[in-house]
């Protein structure tokens, strides 16, 4: 069997899984969580006076431990407080690599923030998640980069936001691709129930 039909065959059971984005996403976080733990025992093994014992015992060590524990149960818990988890997990890194922002062109918080988005999209959890993206969007991460920059010159404040502007930029033409698809998808589901209301209506006076 070549790579190619194994490709296809994963990519169609990924498609027919309603839960196959929860899966991906769990098992990620806690994959990326157990790789990041790993690296950060052995540069700590590095530093005079710490043993493996105390390196994995560590606060960083442990919360990404947790982190990633949560991943892998998130992934495989068919439950609607999985999915917001998930979310949060994503919109609260966003908001704290912005408070521990240490280079200009540091757009890393805008990557977390959109996958954020990209969830909230796709899980469907109402409208109280699009209200916790948007307040996540104009409240909670321009003060967290206010914050994180705060401890700056203002020098280096003004050479940043470029690269602050470019992220708003994304942020909004994404904004604006998640509300079309959305419009989009209601118009057909629309569609879809007129016709099926009209074929049963049909039916109920043939019979």
């Amino acid at each position: 069997m070549s790579i190619k039909v194994i490709l296809e065959k994963s990519i169609r059971r990924f498609a027919a899984d309603p839960d196959g984005l929860q899966k991906l996403v769990g098992i990620t976080i806690g994959a990326v969580a157990a790789v990041v733990g790993v690296l950060n025992i052995l540069t700590y093994l590095q530093l005079p006076g710490y043993s493996l014992l105390k390196a994995a015992l560590d606060w960083s060590v442990l919360s990404i431990a947790l982190t990633g524990t949560f991943g892998f149960v998130s992934a495989f818990w068919k439950a609607p407080i999985a999915r917001w988890a998930q979310i949060f997990v994503f919109l609260l890194t966003a908001a704290l690599s912005s408070v521990t922002v240490n280079t200009g062109g540091n757009l890393s918080s805008g990557i977390f923030l959109i996958f954020g988005l990209i969830l909230i999209n796709e899980y469907g959890l109402g409208r109280l998640s699009m209200w916790i993206g948007a307040i996540f969007i104009v409240l909670i991460n321009p003060a967290a980069l206010i914050i994180g920059y705060s401890k700056y010159s203002p020098s280096f404040v003004i050479q940043a936001m470029l690269p602050i502007i470019g992220a708003i930029v994304l942020i909004i033409l994404f904004g604006g691709v998640l509300l079309r698809h959305e419009f989009r998808h209601r118009q057909d589901r629309d569609l879809l129930e007129s016709r099926v209301k009209e074929r049963t209506a049909e039916l109920e006076v043939a019979l």
